[in-house]
């Protein structure tokens, strides 16, 4: 791929589409453009990566890999070797199979971290956009590198004083209003993503395959995350989307769709499956766990009777308030620790939805 000019670092598929939506807001050209993951993806994630990749025109470049280890490798017991930067890039290009000095335009998630500095310093030519799509970007907008990386002198691009182009995608609203003022991704150009995919076939396919008809009625889509096993464990998480998913049934008419969370797994999944009143399960269907499935809630609700979006916090919530087209529910619950509940309690804010308790 030496050919490549532009390059977009992916954590997400949903970063995917908002990068190719910034691509096409500024006329570049996706033949000519790259998309690698960061550092360790799942199946599911990079199988999904790789569809959505294809069938937007780009080129599907892998995983790159654990930054901050790698660079210290390369740094050894001396970085402030002036020799550190030539053998970081050509690292980089090995691992991309690319010419790390033709890459143009560098387009990444907003995230002011350490790896993704060291990142942005393989590709010395490329202009850096930042695209923030997620609830976790841009609340800490700058970063101090640490002696050791300073010693290099490579360059930060998250130290405040060079101002970076940061945008964001429209539907996000005031979410993104810890960045101050960020240039904004055309919801014409992020629609035109997702009528992409819509339109292909295997896709639809797919959709007319595990999607149950429901005539004039509507869908409730449940969204599942992971939640840190150290505080919550599986038991209580279960019981946890099992009791969001019993209070809709009792609550609203509409048929549940259970959207897993990419690095979902199967024993949370037959857990909480378990825990359905077996007189019920008609109403409840859970999408698949494979390339499609793993496909951002904002495709499936071009194509599908969707009604309401349910879950406790996530991005995708706010994306779908903002859109206008649906109703936004999220939970809270006794079993979940009081930092989480609070967090939920932001987005909620954010996003101007209600919240329920369990």
């Amino acid at each position: 791929m030496s050919d490549l000019r532009y390059l977009i670092g992916s954590i997400s598929p949903f970063s995917i589409m908002g990068a190719a939506a910034f691509l096409r807001q500024k006329g570049l050209s996706p033949d000519s453009s790259g998309v690698f993951h960061f550092e360790h993806s799942t199946p599911v994630i990079a199988q999904c990566e790789q569809w959505l990749t294809q069938v937007l025109g780009l080129h599907y470049l892998g995983e790159l890999g654990a930054i901050e280890p790698a660079a210290k490798r390369v740094a050894g017991r001396f970085p402030f070797l002036p020799a550190f930067k030539s053998r970081w890039r050509r690292w980089g290009g090995e691992r991309l199979h690319l010419n790390p000095d033709a890459i143009e335009h560098l387009i990444l998630p907003y995230r002011p971290v350490l790896a993704d500095a060291l990142l942005c310093n393989l590709f010395p030519n490329a202009q850096i956009h930042f695209v923030a799509d997620g609830l976790s970007m841009g609340f800490s907008q700058t970063l101090t590198l640490p002696l050791y990386w300073r010693l290099t002198g490579i360059r930060n691009p998250f130290d405040g004083r060079t101002q970076q182009a940061i945008w964001t995608l429209a539907r996000l609203g005031n979410a993104m209003s810890t960045l101050g003022k960020p240039q904004v991704v055309g919801e014409e150009h992020f629609n035109e993503v997702i009528t992409t995919v819509c339109d292909h076939e295997q896709f639809r396919q797919w959709v007319n395959k595990n999607i149950p008809a429901v005539g004039d009625g509507h869908f409730s889509f449940l969204l599942l995350q992971i939640l840190d096993s150290k505080l919550v464990d599986l038991k209580d998480e279960a019981m946890v989307w099992a009791g969001i998913i019993c209070e809709e049934l009792l609550s609203h008419e509409d048929t549940i769709l259970v959207k897993p969370h990419p690095r979902d797994y199967e024993d949370k999944l037959a857990q909480i499956q378990f825990l359905i009143p077996p007189d019920e399960h008609t109403r409840v269907r859970f999408l698949p766990l494979d390339a499609i499935g793993a496909l951002p809630v904002e495709i499936f609700g071009k194509v599908l009777p969707i009604r309401s979006l349910v879950g406790l916090c996530s991005t995708a919530l706010l994306t779908g308030d903002q859109s206008g087209e649906m109703q936004v529910r999220a939970y809270r619950s006794s079993l979940l620790p009081d930092s989480l509940n609070e967090i939920i309690d932001r987005c909620a804010v954010a996003g101007g939805f209600p919240v329920k308790s369990l």
